[in-house]
């Protein structure tokens, strides 16, 4: 080899000489550049393996120029790194203490020449144990062996030990290498512990043995774990079995009275337990325990106590008190303790030492209002046991039969019964000594008695009433009862005066008060002499002739109603110290010429409050006959301040009642009507002069037929309605009319300029009857505006303007003119809100004027919200609206920037101006034609159902929600990127698209219809909703019309 080595390199110097003289570049074969020297590099012997011990191995380099060696691993050295020619070269392993083998590569240069080797050290036999030594309790277990282990390996469990250690069959892998092996130890059923080993080899004698270590059966008995022992104590020994240390342990709060005894004999234990000194028995559990482990038994030992038993614990004691003997049975000597609240009335008269024991308690009466309670103990005098008894005494018990009499005014002797069981005495007040007298008191069986007073008679013009006391003498405990006498000027019952006789025995008994109804049905009770001052009922004026009202000049109070059906006065003079009528003030003409004569209301100066109803009514009219013709005003009612009920005027039908009336002047400080100020056919009404003071009415100002008002001067002052203001005027148009008209006769609302609120509706209705041809009726002829509403903010129902008509007869020729001359509802502008709705309705089956002349647009420029429809018949603009709960197809859309929903259609054609920043639902059609670049709906989510006309470059694209149906013609560049939901049909006609893209987020429709698009290819944005919906899929007339199979199956579009 060597010899083939040295031929070959012989060679290629020759080759190499030949080659530099034929290429010399001077052509005299001097050469400036001599030629490389080669170089020769090759290794023997590297099929190195160390094992894991390590050691020494050893390579051959040869070659002809310097070498160097590089390695990249710390555990091999070498120890000539680098040298010249031809070398051995050792290589030195350090010992491994990897589980893996382990390599490293050496790199020879030399020159131009590189060769490298791999060197290889085994990796080391593993047999580890994790834990070598397992504690396994007496009662037995489980336990596992985890070891790392990269060689075979068995495990042997000795013969001595293969009955109480076993090996589980299943060994658990955790990781490459890992083991684990469960083991089972059984109980231990000795006294003695036990030890055992587990043996796990390898190849070459690697052997890992695993000690098992079990804790004995401990032994601890006790021969008797419950004593009893008597109250005087006494030694007790306990005998135990055992193989273990023990300890005896007395809990702390026992060791006072019991202590361990030492003893040299281990299995007893020897206690003194101490005499019982305290109240109750006591117990405790001694616990005797391994030293070493938790095994231990309980001692538990009771000790009672001394005995005192009572024959009872709770003795019941009249409040007159007794002596009592108290039995018991004790076994110990005792003493007797009364509580130091009860000394006072309780307490021992002697104490016996002999079986059974006896004691007496004397309980004194009981002098408080209150029953009481006291507490005995019996003591036992050498510790701390005891027992309690309780005593409960009763407080006097006085019983009346009656707490209140009422006694003649006359005087008369009456008997107060009652039940008591103490000693009384009576207590009359120095008050009433003068008039009542206590004659004596008379006892009866079952503490039953009987007290007689003597009562004089009331000579004063007031009742006197005492209150009288029955009391224990040896207490404070009493009762009360009351003695009331009227006096001879108080009536109780109903009063009626139908003949003079009647004045003159009314008069003669001088009652000044009566406690219920007078009715006064003759025509003159001046011989009353004015005696009445109080009259607790009604005051009923009836009689046909009354003239006047002398005879009443003291009465100041009627808690009931003044009630007047009839008489010819013309005033109340004779009234004049009335200050107040508790309930209504009630005018009722019911037939004939009654009230016909009254003027005005003089006389009632002094009158400040009527508790319930103002009325002057009529509820039946003779031809013959006008109720109230003659009056003329309120004048007399001057200082009436409030009417808690209504004020009411009824003028029934005819004319000529309250002709003479002027207006409401005498009511000047009247300030509230808690009520409804209702008026009925006053014809006379022009006006409301007279109510200047008038702030409130607390229900309704209801006006019907009041033909003549001219204005609401008068109510300059009245700042709010609490429910509705009503004003009809109707008109009957019977056969002797050929023309009527109805009024009322004001142009405007002047004189209500204060009014704020309206608390319910506010309705003016003209109506009528026509009962023949050619008859002609008007009715709110001179109304021309609202003016005078300016302050009015709020109605809290409705706004309702309505002409109605109905026909009885024939219809022809006929006319009904109604709101003929209503402009505009110009005054109406400051309204911020409307419960209600804003209606103006015309239920005329025939008319020739109805609402003709009004006119829009209503500006309406601080409403806020209208609670229904607004439909007046005219535009509205209302700039600041937000919130319409009903339809609003009168709703001028061009500027409603705060509206948030809309409850009506809207309709926008020819590029109408629309501005709805705000709106966000649309409870109606939303139709667009004709529109170009519309972009007003920024906001808007919902509409019930659309339809787009002839459109382009519409901006819809917040609209989520189409609730009903969506139609679609001649339209181009729709946004309505959001909509997801339709709930009716989607109709597409005649528009000139080639996708439908827009329509991709849509989820929910019922039926599609799309018909006469040319230009439509691409259904595929469509294919999922078709999947899902469950109408009709109708295409024709596009340029591809796809089945509803061919949308299923794919084919949404042509190939």
């Amino acid at each position: 080899m060597k010899r083939l080595f040295l031929l070959c390199t012989l060679l290629a110097v020759l080759s190499s000489c030949g080659k530099d003289e034929n290429e010399g570049g001077d052509g005299g074969g001097n050469n400036p550049n001599p030629p490389a020297k080669v170089v020769n590099l090759e290794l023997t012997n590297t099929d190195i393996v160390f094992g894991a011990p390590g050691g020494d191995e050893y390579f051959n380099i040869s070659c002809n120029s310097s070498w160097t060696i590089a390695k990249n691993a710390e555990w091999l050295q070498i120890d000539t790194p680098n040298g010249t020619g031809n070398a051995r070269i050792k290589l030195t392993a350090t010992e491994s203490s990897s589980y893996d083998d382990r390599n490293t590569v050496l790199t020879i240069t030399a020159g131009d020449k590189t060769k490298t080797f791999t060197v290889i050290q085994k990796k080391r036999n593993a047999l580890i144990v994790t834990h070598d030594k397992f504690n396994i309790p007496q009662e037995g277990g489980n336990f596992s062996i985890e070891l790392q282990s990269n060689i075979a390996y068995e495990i042997t469990i000795p013969d001595d030990y293969k009955d109480w250690i076993k090996e589980n069959p299943n060994t658990e892998t955790k990781a490459l290498e890992n083991y684990t092996h469960n083991f089972t130890v059984t109980a231990n059923p000795n006294t003695e512990k036990r030890e055992g080993f587990i043996l796990i080899t390898g190849p070459e004698d690697i052997t890992e043995t695993v000690a098992v270590y079990q804790t004995q059966k401990d032994e601890l008995i006790l021969t008797q774990n419950t004593y009893t022992l008597p109250a005087k104590g006494e030694t007790i020994i306990v005998e135990l079995q055992t193989n273990v240390a023990y300890e005896v342990i007395i809990p702390t709060e026992a060791q006072s009275w019991i202590k361990q005894l030492k003893v040299e004999q281990e299995d007893r234990i020897v206690l003194d337990v101490a005499p019982n000194s305290e109240t109750s028995e006591r117990t405790v559990e001694i616990l005797v325990k391994d030293k070493n482990s938790v095994l231990s038994q309980t001692l538990k030992i009771r000790q009672v106590l001394g005995q005192i038993i009572l024959d009872k614990d709770e003795y019941n004691v009249a409040a007159k008190g007794e002596t009592m003997v108290i039995n018991l049975s004790a076994d110990i000597d005792f003493e007797v303790i009364i509580s130091e609240d009860s000394k006072t009335w309780i307490s021992k008269v002697k104490t016996k030492s002999l079986q059974p024991h006896s004691f007496s308690l004397v309980i004194s009466p009981n002098s408080t209002t209150e029953k009481r309670m006291g507490e005995v103990i019996v003591k036992d005098v050498n510790s701390a046991l005891q027992q309690s008894l309780t005593i409960k005494q009763a407080v006097g018990n006085i019983k009346l039969e009656k707490t209140s009499y009422e006694v003649s005014p006359l005087g008369e002797t009456i008997d107060v019964s009652l039940k008591s069981d103490v000693e009384i005495s009576v207590i009359i007040p120095e008050s009433a000594k003068s008039w009542i007298g206590n004659k004596n008191i008379e006892a009866t069986e079952n503490d039953n008695k009987i007290i007689t007073f003597e009562i004089a008679p009331n000579e004063s013009d007031e009742e006197r009433s005492a209150e009288i006391i029955v009391k224990d003498v040896n207490s404070e405990l009493q009762r009360l009862f009351t003695v009331k006498q009227t006096t001879k000027f108080i009536y109780n019952g109903n009063i009626i005066l139908r003949a003079d006789e009647d004045i003159t025995k009314l008069r003669d008994a001088g009652y000044k008060t009566i406690n219920g109804n007078l009715t006064i049905m003759v025509p003159n009770p001046q011989k009353l002499e004015n005696k009445i001052e109080n009259i607790t009922g009604d005051l009923i004026i009836s009689g046909p002739a009354t003239q006047s009202f002398d005879g009443l000049y003291r009465l100041k109070h009627i808690g009931g109603s003044l009630r007047i059906t009839n008489g010819c006065f013309t005033d109340f003079e004779g009234l004049g110290n009335l200050q107040t009528i508790g309930q209504d003030f009630l005018l009722e003409a019911a037939s004939g010429k009654e009230l016909d004569k009254l003027q005005n209301f003089k006389g009632l100066e002094n009158l400040k409050l009527i508790g319930g109803d103002l009325e002057l009514s009529i509820s039946n009219v003779h031809n013959s006959s006008l109720p109230f013709h003659d009056l003329q005003d309120f004048t007399g009612l001057n200082n009436l301040e409030k009417i808690q009920g209504s004020l009411k005027i009824d003028a029934f039908t005819s004319d000529g009642i309250f002709s003479s009336f002027q207006g409401f002047q005498g009511l000047n400080k009247l300030q509230s009507i808690e009520g409804d100020f209702y008026i009925t056919n006053m014809r006379s009404l022009t006006s409301f002069i007279g109510l200047e003071s008038l702030t409130t009415i607390g229900g309704r100002l209801n006006l019907y037929n009041t033909h003549s008002l001219k204005s609401f001067n008068g109510l300059n002052n009245l700042h709010k309605i609490g429910a509705d203001l009503f004003i009809r005027v109707h008109v009957d148009a019977s056969t002797s009319y050929s023309e009527k008209i109805g009024g009322p006769n004001f142009t405007s609302f002047t004189g209500l300029n204060s009014l704020q609120e309206i608390g319910g509706n506010f309705t003016l209705v003209g109506s009528t009857y026509i009962w023949s041809r050619g008859q002609k009726v008007s009715v709110f002829q001179e109304l021309k505006n609202f003016s005078g509403l300016e302050n009015l903010s709020k109605i809290g129902g409705d706004f309702k303007l309505l002409a109605h008509n109905t026909y009885k007869g024939s219809m022809s020729d006929s006319e009904f003119h109604c709101f003929s001359n209503l402009e505009s509802l110009d005054g109406f502008n400051g309204i911020k809100e409307v419960g209600g709705s804003l209606l103006v309705e015309n239920t005329s089956m025939y008319y020739k004027d109805v609402f003709p002349k009004l006119q829009g647009p209503l500006h309406l420029d601080n409403i806020e919200v209208v609670g229904g429809n607004i439909e007046p018949g005219v535009r509205v603009i209302a700039p600041n609206i937000i919130s319409i709960g009903g339809t609003a197809t009168a709703l001028d859309m061009s500027n409603i920037p705060k509206l948030t929903t809309f409850n009506s259609d809207i309709s926008i054609s020819d590029q109408t101006t629309i501005n709805a920043e705000s709106l966000i639902s649309i409870n109606g059609m939303l139709r667009l034609h004709k529109i170009d670049n519309l972009q007003c709906f920024p906001n808007l989510q919902t509409v019930m159902s659309l339809s787009l006309e002839n459109c382009s470059n519409i901006e819809l694209g917040s609209l989520t929600t189409i609730n009903e149906d969506f139609s679609i013609s001649e339209c181009s560049n729709i946004n309505i990127s959001s909509l997801s939901t339709i709930g009716g049909d989607l109709l597409i006609t005649k528009c000139n698209w080639d996708n439908l893209v827009g329509f991709s987020k849509i989820s929910q429709v019922t039926s599609i219809t799309i018909s006469d698009c040319p230009s439509l290819y691409n259904f595929c944005p469509l294919k999922s909703l078709v999947e899902n919906m469950s109408g009709i899929w109708s295409v024709y007339n596009c340029g591809y019309n796809p089945s509803k199979y061919h949308m299923l199956n794919g084919a949404c579009s042509p190939e």
